[in-house]
């Protein structure tokens, strides 16, 4: 894997766990 893959895949992964911290945040207000 070169770097530049690497980079692509972390910032991906990035991309990825904030949506998750958005949508749980969102899911959290809607449930109450």
């Amino acid at each position: 894997m070169d770097k530049q893959q690497a980079d692509r895949i972390a910032k991906i992964a990035a991309v990825v766990l904030i949506a998750v911290l958005v949508f749980s945040m969102v899911a959290g207000l809607f449930v109450r």
